[in-house]
């Protein structure tokens, strides 16, 4: 996965106000594919890392879903990522900093946006 990649994938709450476009659009035109789970969150954190203000973009969006099942971004004091649904059976886990939370959020959003198999 390239930077670019990396960039459309973190940037997508930006890119899904400004562009006319499905969230599933965009995360196709950005070329994801989660074949190493653990090389797409490094990515995804150093790019998190050199652009701060998207962690609080993506906590809006957990916020902001409207769905049924789905997983979830809580940060205030907690930096926690969970699932809610009977499909996946995932209980909430904690993580040291807010840009590990995020990370792992980001990755299991955009690979359930896209109907993709999750790779532990």
């Amino acid at each position: 996965m390239n930077i670019d990649s990396i960039k459309k994938i973190c940037e997508l709450p930006v890119d899904f106000k400004k562009e006319n476009k499905s969230a599933f659009q965009l995360l196709k035109e950005s070329g994801f594919t989660n074949d190493s789970k653990s090389d797409a969150i490094s990515k995804i954190k150093e790019y998190l890392q050199a652009h701060i203000s998207l962690i609080d973009l993506w906590e809006i969006w957990s916020q902001d879903k409207r769905t049924t099942e789905g997983f979830y971004l809580i940060l205030e004091n907690k930096n926690v990522v969970g699932y809610f649904g009977t499909t996946y059976k995932r209980k909430e886990v904690a993580y040291k900093t807010a840009i590990d939370a995020c990370s792992e959020f980001i990755f299991l959003e955009i690979s359930q946006i896209l109907n993709l198999r999750i790779i532990d």
